[in-house]
């Protein structure tokens, strides 16, 4: 799915608002990005299949190494989605701190 160029400046600053320091490889400053968001299927054993979480990600390459880090298109507020009930129980998400605390996000 292609961007707006209204959510392309949006991801613009999120990005310039958020990333800190250089590429973790490489150490570059400098990134590139696409009007682009991929999905990022949950794996169900191989194939293709319609069930199953899907993340909506915006890959932001580093330009000298090409190390790839994948953004939540919704956590940068360049989309929103309203999910749909399928019955299921929701995934547990779980997050941590630099120190190594867990806390639940449930």
């Amino acid at each position: 799915m292609r961007i707006s160029p209204d959510q392309l400046e949006h991801l613009r600053q999120h990005l310039q608002a958020t990333f800190k320091g250089g590429c973790t490889v490489c150490g570059n400053p400098h990134w590139q990005f696409d009007d682009i968001i991929f999905e990022l299927r949950q794996f169900v054993g191989g194939g293709i299949s319609t069930e199953g979480m899907i993340k909506p990600v915006i890959a932001v390459t580093c330009s000298t190494c090409g190390h790839i880090i994948m953004i939540n298109a919704i956590n940068a507020g360049v989309i929103q989605i309203q999910q749909q009930d399928s019955g299921e129980e929701p995934a547990r998400q779980e997050s941590f701190t630099e120190t190594g605390e867990e806390d639940d996000l449930i």
